[in-house]
């Protein structure tokens, strides 16, 4: 990863789960922002790769995941950014969703 001067200032988006910073023009930093964090950026980096064909809205592509250390005590990501807005509620009858329904449990 770049050292910490390539990183932008400017916060993205602020979540109630994670802080994010931009990291050049196609990147994006997720820090948890509370303990316990590191379980939900281990979640994403599993499965957001095979969820993401599957639903009718672009999900971030997980870059690389890093363990707590001595500057940061969560596990935090790098994923690619996004151009947009975020997504309005998804449509359940949409037809690209129909795909994704075998994933939900009845």
């Amino acid at each position: 990863m770049p050292g910490e001067a390539c990183w932008s200032r400017v916060v993205k988006y602020r979540s109630s789960t994670n802080a994010l910073f931009s990291l050049g023009e196609e990147l994006l930093v997720r820090l948890p922002r509370q303990p316990g964090g590191l379980a939900t950026i281990s979640k994403e980096a599993t499965w957001l790769p095979m969820l993401g064909p599957l639903l009718p809205v672009a999900v971030p592509e997980v870059v690389a995941v890093f363990e707590p250390d001595r500057d940061y005590p969560e596990r935090w990501s790098v994923v690619r950014w996004i151009d947009g807005a975020h997504p309005e509620v998804v449509d359940p009858d949409h037809p690209s969703t129909h795909d994704a329904k075998t994933w939900r449990r009845t």
